[in-house]
């Protein structure tokens, strides 16, 4: 399958099942309530000034964004399996098992960049000469000292992106080997990724990565605009919107991955 038939039918595959889209809406406002409140011009402190509900509520949005991690990951395998249909909503322990893996894989993958990120910081000098401007305690800013530090922090920014960039390229396979194999040893398996990478064509894969970059801006954009229209906008984005989203993403990275056959 090239690049453009993975796009027709993942774009195309969301609008198959309606009735599974407007669930994952449903749920996706389960884990927005107080956004969704926002919309509405109300807030949660409107009914309970104490906080207690926020709190509720935020540990609600938790348990659920786990749920729809682990139904994203199971969306994966059904794609995987070649299965043209969505996961059921009703394994809910095995929705939340499943995304408490994938949120350690996550953590596994983005971490060491995070680090890496921090030492460029002190290898450039960008914390160094952030330092000394937070010393002058409200002091004129000498101009080269303006001038040092946005050169080491820009240094410091575009390579961080550049290593952030690989290591997503890296963790979405590894996800997606963690839905295929079933346990997380598979994703954590650098050959074995890097081997993935390179049956599916690093070449297809970037055209792919950037693609999906594309369509998650012009997806961007629109729920840009929708949040902007009252009430009915901000159902249209939660409902609609975020779970087209998450089913196109599933559906896309699968598909992407099973080209490591071809």
């Amino acid at each position: 399958m090239d690049i453009v038939d993975i796009f027709k039918e993942s774009l195309y595959f969301p609008t198959k099942d309606l009735n599974k889209l407007v669930i994952l809406g449903v749920i996706f406002i389960i884990s927005n309530i107080p956004t969704f409140l926002l919309g509405f011009g109300l807030s949660l402190d409107n009914f309970d000034p104490s906080g207690i509900l926020s709190l509720i509520f935020g540990i609600l949005s938790l348990i659920v964004s786990i749920y729809l991690f682990g139904y994203f990951i199971n969306m994966l395998r059904n794609t995987i399996d070649y299965q043209d249909e969505l996961p059921e909503f009703n394994d809910f322990s095995d929705h939340i098992v499943v995304g408490i893996k994938g949120i350690l894989i996550a953590i596994f993958y983005f971490i060491i960049p995070t680090i890496i990120a921090f030492i460029l910081a002190f290898v450039t000098g960008a914390f160094g000469k952030l330092g000394e401007i937070v010393m002058l305690n409200g002091q004129a800013i000498p101009d080269q000292l303006v001038s040092e530090f946005l050169l080491s922090s820009s240094i410091a920014i575009i390579l961080s992106c550049i290593i952030f960039i690989i290591f997503s390229l890296l963790y979405i396979i590894a996800l997606v080997r963690f839905a295929d194999k079933g346990n997380m040893g598979a994703a954590v398996e650098f050959g074995e990724v890097f081997k993935t990478i390179g049956n599916i064509g690093w070449g297809k894969y970037i055209v792919w990565y950037i693609l999906m970059g594309i369509v998650g801006f012009f997806l961007a954009i629109i729920s840009g605009i929708l949040i902007f229209i009252p009430i009915i906008g901000v159902i249209i984005n939660i409902l609609i919107i975020r779970s087209y989203s998450m089913i196109f993403t599933a559906k896309a990275t699968g598909l992407i991955y099973n080209e490591k056959d071809n």
